[in-house]
């Protein structure tokens, strides 16, 4: 008798959970917004619709939220391009706040395009920007030096280089990275520091030689507790 109860309550107890996980776990909403300037549309199955807004921070700026979530499928963005004045070759770029660089995520684009269409899965902060092809110089000195700065206990690190441009942002140059760990094992730790350096030099920028400033970062992943072990020292994993 005991055992018959004992599983008609596991029963109950069973079809009430699922009948609160129907309550919490909303069915996709396909969502559609767009910016006040008519520029941006965002498009998309998403369970924070009510949560997904666009701003307008300025000329083609725009912070798009929620940044801080990761949707399971891409949300579609929509850069109407045809309302924008640029005569030269453009690309869009999200902002990379771990790093404080732009980054494209989009190839280069000529001003001529109607538009251009992006899948992202993490929102943020978006711009539509003059692209740039440059003639980066070879910083692995450089990134000898910016591993000296490396905090105590470091585990794991991301060394990445940008250029200044005209209007001082900083935007990342994709293939000058390079990441590294205790003997080439990248660790997380529980905190992160940053360490920055410049340099200027002259170099090709869309052909015409110019000086340019440029900004080394390094991305420190900390261990307060552990650090390398005994004999292990930071090296590079992978270059980009």
């Amino acid at each position: 008798m005991k055992s018959h109860i004992f599983f008609i309550l596991l029963a109950v107890i069973a079809i009430a959970g699922v009948s609160v996980a129907f309550c919490i776990i909303q069915e996709p909403e396909y969502v559609q917004i767009k910016s006040d300037d008519g520029i941006v549309n965002i498009e998309g199955l998403t369970r924070q619709s009510r949560d997904v807004t666009v701003a307008v921070l300025g000329d083609y700026s725009y912070q798009i939220e929620p940044s801080s979530a990761s949707f399971q499928q891409p949300l579609t963005l929509t850069f109407d391009l045809s309302q924008t004045h640029f005569n030269s070759t453009i690309a869009v770029y999200k902002y990379n706040q771990d790093l404080m660089m732009w980054e494209a995520v989009s190839s280069a684009i000529d001003p001529s395009a109607e538009e251009v269409v992006l899948e992202q899965s993490e929102l943020g902060k978006y711009t539509i920007k003059q692209y740039s092809v440059i003639d980066a110089p070879d910083f692995v000195d450089t990134f000898d030096s910016v591993l000296t700065m490396a905090p105590k206990n470091t585990v794991g690190y991301e060394l990445a280089v940008g250029f200044i441009d005209s209007n001082g942002s900083v935007i990342r140059i994709s293939k000058k990275t390079q990441l590294g760990g205790c003997d080439g094992i990248v660790a997380h730790g529980n905190r992160e520091e940053l360490s920055q350096m410049e340099r200027k030099t002259r170099v090709y920028v869309d052909s015409v030689e110019q000086e340019v400033d440029f900004l080394i970062i390094g991305r420190w992943f900390v261990d307060d507790e552990i650090g390398c072990k005994g004999g292990q020292v930071l090296m590079s994993t992978q270059e980009m």
